[in-house]
């Protein structure tokens, strides 16, 4: 626990909304192993997750506390956490379909399932001080199109132990989170009753 929060200390201290240094660099997310190839509904629209208050900001958030959001000093996402996020997704589902994975740029192309999501956690939790984690949280709803009918409802939450809250050491953290909150995403929309060529019903 002391290195934890030796770590915290050496990236600087926790900063409130309105701290506009600017960052020594950027982070990112990325995909580390392509799914493999599995029966997914499509074509399939994903929507850009809706975040909570707190991720809509690029900065790296912290959860101090059951109700208390904090920042990572001098540390951001290159944007968004939930449009990094859908991205990642969109990449991952189009290595394992056969169909047409689709952007939300691109919602004037025909499909017939739309996934919507909201991210709920992408934090490092502090709250728990003997147990510091990384978190990733989603709810996610698959829908027909272009009449909405919902064929699935499901929630997504991925944590792991954090050795240091230093910027590269949480990115590379969340990233890995990410993937497997990607992949578990992937399993899901196999699973549902449409991925088997039957119609929701």
């Amino acid at each position: 626990m002391l290195a934890l929060f030796a770590g915290l200390a050496g990236c600087g201290p926790l900063v409130k909304i309105g701290d506009d240094a600017p960052p020594p660099s950027l982070h990112t997310l990325r995909v580390l192993e392509p799914l493999p190839a599995m029966a997914l509904p499509t074509p399939l629209l994903v929507d850009e997750p809706e975040a909570v208050a707190e991720l809509r900001s690029p900065r790296m958030a912290v959860r101090t506390s059951p109700t208390g959001i904090e920042y990572l000093a001098r540390a951001r996402w290159v944007d968004p956490p939930a449009r990094l996020f859908s991205k990642l997704l969109e990449e991952q589902l189009r290595f394992a379909a056969d169909g047409q994975v689709l952007s939300f740029r691109q919602i004037d192309a025909p499909f017939a399932y739309r996934l919507n999501s909201r991210l709920i956690d992408f934090h490092v939790d502090v709250s728990d001080k003997d147990n510091p984690r990384a978190r990733v949280s989603l709810y996610l709803t698959l829908l027909t199109a272009p009449n909405p009918r919902v064929v699935s409802v499901t929630r997504v939450d991925v944590a792991a132990p954090l050795a240091s809250t230093r910027p590269d050491a949480v990115a590379v953290t969340m990233n890995e989170l990410a993937n497997a909150a990607a992949r578990q995403i992937a399993d899901w929309l196999a699973a549902v009753p449409t991925a088997s060529g039957r119609k929701p019903g």
